[in-house]
């Protein structure tokens, strides 16, 4: 058994692996003081791992924290993924391969192991991201913008004058009251980001790659698009559970 852990920016998602199967846990805020209160709670009575696979965007203290706690519970040393040039079926295409958010390249490889190629891949966290990989698993390169909710807290905190008040989302077009004007703004602007990739990704690849929405806001976005796609909330814990695959195939071959 493995775990895996993928920790964003908000929240840390984890899962068990056993080989043939992802059992999802309870994600949880990414906050680097409660953590070690947090991990008791969750994992005190699992069973101790075989490994431990981590994605980690939360920052350098919460990798410190986590790393005392697993070893301190099951003297683990946990497998930290790094992103790299080229791995597990994925050609990186930025200049320093390293400076690819390991979020970003964990998910690539989630997307290629699930899906195939080729495939334009949104993430819809925090951040928006998306990235193109070609029919050969070359990354050619991606997008970054402001998430929905990052997107509305920043047009408040330049303009305090706002008043959004209350009111119920119902997802149209028009915003009948300020919140709901600023949630249809927000979402329309991450759905036109995804139509505009979408259409550069086919013409770049001469083909029409796979769209595949992950992050925490797909499933919110999704009812929106107006594309064929595919939907996996949990792509960079898929990519871990690939990567911890291909190694311990590659351990027990040598």
């Amino acid at each position: 058994m493995t775990i895996l852990v993928d920790a964003g920016n908000s929240r840390v998602k984890w899962a068990w692996w056993s080989g043939d199967r992802i059992d999802v846990g309870e994600p949880f805020a990414t906050d680097s003081r409660a953590l070690h209160g947090r991990l008791r709670a969750l994992w005190n009575g699992l069973p101790a791992p075989q490994a431990v696979y981590v994605s980690n965007v939360a920052g350098p203290d919460w990798e410190r924290q986590f790393i005392a706690w697993v070893r301190a519970a099951w003297n683990l040393d946990i497998r930290l993924v790094r992103s790299q040039a080229r791995g597990h079926g994925i050609f990186s295409g930025y200049l320093q391969p390293e400076s690819l958010g390991v979020d970003r390249w964990v998910g690539l490889i989630g997307a290629r192991w699930q899906f195939g190629l080729p495939f334009c891949l949104v993430d819809c966290g925090t951040a928006i991201t998306v990235d193109l990989v070609d029919a050969e698993g070359r990354h050619r390169g991606g997008l970054i913008a402001a998430g929905l909710r990052l997107m509305q807290d920043a047009l408040l905190q330049r303009a305090p004058g706002v008043a959004t008040g209350g009111g119920v989302f119902s997802g149209r077009f028009w915003g009948i009251s300020t919140a709901e004007g600023l949630e249809s703004g927000a979402r329309e602007m991450v759905l036109g980001l995804i139509d505009r990739a979408f259409q550069q990704a086919r013409a770049t690849l001469g083909m029409e790659p796979a769209l595949i929405l992950t992050g925490g806001d797909g499933e919110l976005l999704a009812p929106h698009v107006t594309v064929p796609f595919q939907l996996d909330p949990h792509l960079v814990l898929q990519g871990l559970a690939a990567i911890a695959r291909n190694e311990c195939s590659a351990a027990l071959r040598g």
